[in-house]
């Protein structure tokens, strides 16, 4: 048998079978959508082997039969009590006769709301739950990544942030807890007011707002603690950019933050009538 030579004509149509792949990598690598799905899948698979083997186990493990149980519940009540009585959220089927009893801990609702679908599939609450703290680890690299990277313009810096951010040993004891283990919205919030002190426009705006919003009601814990450190961001961004006296700003920023703080009111209000109440 003999060998024949690659001939020059043989390696053009070789490279011209691989032009369609070279320029589908080539799309694939300018598309910032499938560059930020291909990113949120990497803490995919950081949060499965760090977390090893949880993530076989994900249709009824918990970490302890505390915690665990009552968030369950929690979940599957904000999904439940949406679809059946939603003005009577927080008036839960526990402690009764007592009212307002949801406000005793943490809503979870933010939470809630993004596995709604697999309520309405049939999923048990302990599998919801279960894929709710895999995906707090996920979201959490996933968010402190972004503000790394509009932060920085580095993508090594946002990776570092992210691992760190995410799987800091600390992280690992709240894995029972996961209304706290779910963090993600704080990165997000400060990374959207920087992108807004950036460009004043209105998609940025309603960025603003939707990351105040979903901080408000996915975990009221964070939501404070972070109001400070948020207003004296907003301050040091406004005097690095000069926009002091930038009306767009205030008026934008305004709106956007006002408006989230009334849809958050129905989530906030029950916990102060709680606290007259009893």
């Amino acid at each position: 048998m003999t060998i024949q030579p690659l001939t020059s004509q043989s390696a053009r149509g070789w490279e011209g079978g691989l032009a369609p792949l070279r320029r589908l990598f080539a799309r694939v690598k300018s598309s910032r959508l499938v560059r930020e799905v291909l990113v949120f899948l990497t803490f995919c698979l950081f949060t499965a082997i760090l977390t090893w083997p949880y993530v076989t186990r994900l249709r009824d493990a918990v970490v302890d039969p505390g915690d665990p149980y009552l968030i369950s519940w929690i979940l599957w009540w904000d999904y439940h009590q949406t679809f059946t009585d939603p003005l009577n959220l927080f008036h839960s089927n526990l402690f009764y006769p007592l009212r307002y009893t949801l406000a005793f801990s943490e809503h979870s609702y933010g939470i809630a709301l993004f596995f709604f679908p697999l309520y309405a599939l049939g999923a048990r609450p302990l599998t919801v739950h279960a894929v709710a703290m895999f995906f707090g680890f996920v979201t959490c690299g996933y968010g402190a990544f972004r503000l790394a990277r509009t932060l920085t313009g580095s993508n090594g810096a946002a990776w570092i942030a992210g691992i760190i951010f995410a799987f800091v040993p600390f992280r690992f004891g709240l894995m029972s807890q996961v209304a706290y283990l779910w963090s993600m919205w704080i990165p997000l919030l400060f990374e959207a007011l920087v992108l807004f002190a950036r460009e004043r426009s209105k998609k940025r705006a309603v960025w603003l707002g939707v990351a105040f919003f979903m901080s408000g009601i996915t975990t009221i814990s964070w939501f404070t603690l972070s109001l400070v450190p948020f207003a004296v961001s907003a301050a040091i961004l406004l005097t690095r950019h000069n926009t002091w006296r930038d009306r767009e700003f205030w008026r934008r920023g305004a709106a956007a933050l006002g408006l989230a703080s009334l849809a958050l009111l129905p989530f906030m209000v029950p916990y102060y009538i709680a606290s007259k109440l009893l």
